[in-house]
């Protein structure tokens, strides 16, 4: 699968077209309906809960794909993470995860400035995109992409 992000407006998985603000009940139909449904909610000390809802595409024994769709209280796409897929493509850039987080987020850098950074982690807020290593994600020693995180609402950025 190759994931094509046009920033803030949609994404879109092979041929599949999903602008931020669609259904979840539609992205699950356009999608196959192959997902597993995942609702949380997190309670901390002296904090209004989080809620989490998402559904996770674990595609991994058939196409090696792996990417959660997020949505807000009203069941609308806010949010995707990919852990897995053949390549990305953001502008005229396209990488995948075999390729070093550095050069990515330079030729990201060419397009918007870094908002966020850390070794082997990249914030572009002006994009809504933050890339991460697999080494950052506590997996392998390598510099290599294991996480692209896309959003057409980065208001909670400036809450951290």
């Amino acid at each position: 699968m190759i994931l094509q992000y046009n920033p803030k407006r949609e994404v879109i998985l092979d041929t599949v077209r999903l602008p931020f603000g669609i259904s979840r009940e539609i992205a699950r139909v356009l999608l196959g309906n192959t997902h597993k449904e995942e609702n949380e909610e997190f309670h901390f000390p002296d904090e209004e809960p989080i809620n989490q809802r998402r559904d996770v595409y674990n595609r991994m024994d058939a196409s090696g794909e792996y990417f959660f769709l997020l949505y807000d209280r009203n069941d609308l796409l806010k949010e995707v993470e990919m852990h897995h897929c053949k390549k990305i493509r953001v502008f005229d850039i396209e990488f995948g995860f075999t390729d070093d987080v550095d050069l990515i987020a330079e030729e990201l850098s060419a397009h918007v400035a870094i908002t966020e950074q850390e070794e082997g982690s990249y914030s572009f807020k002006d994009l809504g995109i933050s890339i991460i290593s697999e080494k950052q994600m506590g997996g392998e020693e390598s510099n290599n992409l294991a996480y692209f995180y896309c959003t057409s609402d980065t208001g909670h950025w400036e809450k951290q």
